[in-house]
Order: structure tokens, then sequence, then C-alpha cells
């Protein structure tokens, strides 16, 4: 809304005319529905604390560093994923199958309420060949997300300093 300020001239302040009346309204209808839309929150993906599908991502390697020193032990081989609640299977590597460093994912179905988690373990193979290899495992909780439906751990060989 405009303010005018009375003038002593002994004239009445005039109003505006009808279109910079209009052109003022319809300014102030687009700054507000463009306000409007720049206040509603973004709804994240797939958050529902109700929904126990979780999917366990990340990069799984077979080396990493031990001090300055880079361990290589070939080609991760397979991924195997068990939970507590009894849960379990192959997990789906991907990117570059016969690279050290791989992408993996699993999908959980039947993750508990939030405030409990279940106990992962994943075991995985790495080698050059299938008869030459080293197998590792490690174990990890996982929870429902309370944003989003994925849990990401990064996992690389026992007494590693650094995973990438």
């Amino acid at each position: 809304m405009t303010s005018f300020k009375a003038v002593s001239t002994g004239h009445k302040a005039t109003r505006p005319t009808k279109p910079l009346r209009l052109t003022g309204f319809l300014l102030a209808a687009v700054s507000a529905l463009m306000l409007g839309m720049l206040a509603v929150p973004a709804t994240p993906a797939s958050a529902d604390l109700l929904n126990p599908n979780v999917k366990l991502q990340g990069t799984i390697s077979c080396w990493g560093y031990t001090g300055l020193v880079k361990t290589d032990h070939g080609t991760v081989r397979y991924v195997w994923v068990e939970a507590s609640n009894g849960e379990r299977g192959w997990a789906t590597r991907t990117g570059n199958l016969s690279s050290s460093r791989q992408g993996y994912y699993f999908q959980f179905r039947q993750v508990p309420r939030s405030g409990q988690s279940i106990s992962v373990t994943v075991n995985w193979g790495c080698g050059n060949t299938e008869r030459n290899q080293k197998h590792f495992t490690t174990s990890f909780g996982v929870n429902r997300p309370k944003v989003g439906g994925s849990h990401t751990v990064n996992i690389c060989p026992a007494r590693m300093i650094r995973c990438f």
C-alpha cells in the first residue's frame, strides 16, 4: 500500500491513477507468491520413519593406506551382507567390476523402528583370481534414517587407517 504525505499548499493529496494501483497490486501479489514458494520446505525423498525399507550403500575397497604405505589386495570379488534380523544376501556391486574399489548396495526390508538398530556384517573377498582370494569382514549398526531411505557405509580391509 502506498502512503502519501499531504503538502500544505492548500491542495488535497491526490490518489494514484488506476493503472498505477493495479501495477502495485500485481507486484505485491507476485512478490508474495514468490516468497511463499521460497518458504515451502522441500520434502526429502523417502523420508518416512514408519518405512522399514533401508538401502545400505557405499564403496567397498580391497585397498587402503597403512600409514603412508598403500596396500592393495586385488579386485573386489564378492560382497555378502547379513543382518541380526535374519535378512541376508549378495550385495549388488556397481561401477568397474574389475576394480579394487567398487560401489555396492543392499536393500533391507525389515529395519526396526527408530531408536532400534540391526547389527550388520559385511563379508567380501579380494583377489586377482578366484583361487587366490583374501576374505574380509566388518560389522556395524544400521538404523532407519530420519531423512531419506539410505544408510551409507564405506568399507575397506581392517587395520587400514584410511578408506577411499
